[in-house]
């Protein structure tokens, strides 16, 4: 479902989240690869 706004929407959430003072982070793919799993790519063995 690439493109299909999920992280756009995720960020506003987190935006409105933050307002309330309730804390939150946003785990979208971006994140994981560059983070917990920066060893990996995007081919369907390494996923």
């Amino acid at each position: 479902m690439s493109g299909s706004e999920k992280s756009t929407l995720a960020f506003a959430l987190e935006k409105e989240l933050h307002a309330r003072n309730i804390a939150s982070y946003v785990l979208d793919g971006d994140n994981i690869r560059h983070g917990l799993n920066r060893d990996l790519g995007f081919s369907s063995d390494e996923r």
